[in-house]
């Protein structure tokens, strides 16, 4: 049909890529894909960005056992990309005065098919993003021994805010919040007996108000026996009752 470009020296002077085309049925130009392929490029850029701090405390001035950790973090990720490209010129070839000489087809001037040629790089935006999160939790342990008695416990508080840089709505320009407390409480007797007990309070302010928050309860009681067979084989068996 066409050749993917012509040579420089079927014009005169040329400052641009001769590529090749030809007029499609529909009065249009073919896709060259030479010409698709090499008329610009794109780039793009990522970054990830977080900073973290962890504080532990020992607690047992207060009661042995216990103990306080403190977390919390800032990420903030973004991403952009950019594609610069020009628009080419299209050739076809004529007989002129017995000679084969080259015709522009999308010069822009009478008779133009298609985008106008350029010499220049355009611009075009691609997609952006910008994600910041900030991140914080509390937490107090409990785990201590009383002879045949072990009791333990655990309160946790955190916290999460979330933005995101794409505001193309009142809804999404608005930063994602979320708030949680649970707890963990735990007994147990002669490595044999064990209740626990859990509980969480979350929420976040993207439910109505007054389905903010949400109060999650679970309980178990696990019981370990010992037991001997006629062979003196001994065969442990768990129960759980939630």
């Amino acid at each position: 049909m066409f050749p993917a470009i012509y040579p420089s020296s079927m014009a005169e002077f040329p400052t641009h890529p001769l590529f090749g085309n030809a007029i499609a049925p529909n009065g249009g130009l073919y896709v060259n894909p030479y010409a698709e392929m090499v008329k610009g490029y794109s780039e793009y850029n990522r970054s990830n960005v977080q900073a973290q701090i962890e504080l532990k405390q020992n607690l047992n001035a207060i009661t042995r056992g216990l103990n306080a950790r403190l977390m919390s973090y800032v990420r903030r990720e973004s991403y952009l990309s950019v594609s610069r490209n020009y628009n080419p010129y299209y050739y076809t070839t004529q007989l002129t005065d017995g000679e084969v000489t080259l015709l522009r087809l999308n010069g822009g001037g009478l008779g133009s098919i298609g985008t106008v040629g350029t010499e220049y790089l355009n611009f075009s935006a691609g997609a952006r993003d910008v994600l910041a999160t900030f991140y914080t939790e509390a937490a107090l342990n409990y785990d201590r021994a009383f002879g045949k008695h072990t009791v333990g416990g655990m309160l946790i508080t955190t916290m999460r805010n979330y933005v995101s840089g794409n505001m193309s709505s009142l809804q999404l320009s608005l930063p994602a919040r979320n708030q949680g407390l649970s707890g963990r409480f735990n007994y147990g007797y002669d490595n044999r007996y064990l209740a626990e007990f859990n509980f969480g309070y979350n929420g976040s302010e993207r439910f109505a108000e007054n389905s903010r928050f949400g109060f999650f309860l679970l309980s178990a009681w696990v019981m370990w026996f010992l037991m001997k067979s006629f062979l003196s084989h001994l065969l442990m068996s768990l129960i759980i009752l939630s």
